[in-house]
């Protein structure tokens, strides 16, 4: 999803929809839980250099950590 604000573009942001089910429009933009687990939906992002995730066990995280 791409968002501008205050004149910068947020670009492949995602967002767990299951957390945060309580506004309407994140059916429309969030993932899912399960989806938030998977390398796949993360579409651009680096996950040799920058990203890590545990696929079906947790979000991405930054490698340094």
């Amino acid at each position: 999803m791409d968002v501008v604000y205050s004149g910068f573009v947020v670009v492949n942001s995602y967002f767990d929809r299951d957390i945060n089910a309580d506004k309407p429009i994140n059916v429309l933009y969030g993932r899912t839980t399960a989806e938030m687990q998977q390398q796949s939906t993360f579409i651009d992002w680096d996950f040799v250099n920058i990203w890590r995730i545990n696929q079906n066990e947790s979000y991405p995280y930054l490698a340094w950590e």
